[in-house]
């Protein structure tokens, strides 16, 4: 799994964003940090479907 990709620098970088697109689908409110647990949960899900489908995880630049 990629432990420390970021996460401890999840509320300064916007690589996770996170949006209500029911009310907002121009996507202009980003709420990551306001809703810091959904983001955390959807991240680590996402994560973990990545290691189990051995899917390739995007490089640093």
């Amino acid at each position: 799994m990629a432990v420390g990709w970021g996460r401890d620098r999840l509320t300064v970088n916007p690589a996770a964003e996170l949006y209500h697109l029911a009310g907002d689908i121009g996507e202009r409110t980003d709420l990551a940090n306001a809703k810091a647990g959904k983001r955390d949960k959807l991240l680590a899900s996402l994560l973990a479907w990545m290691e189990k489908s051995h899917a390739p995880f995007p490089k640093a630049k």
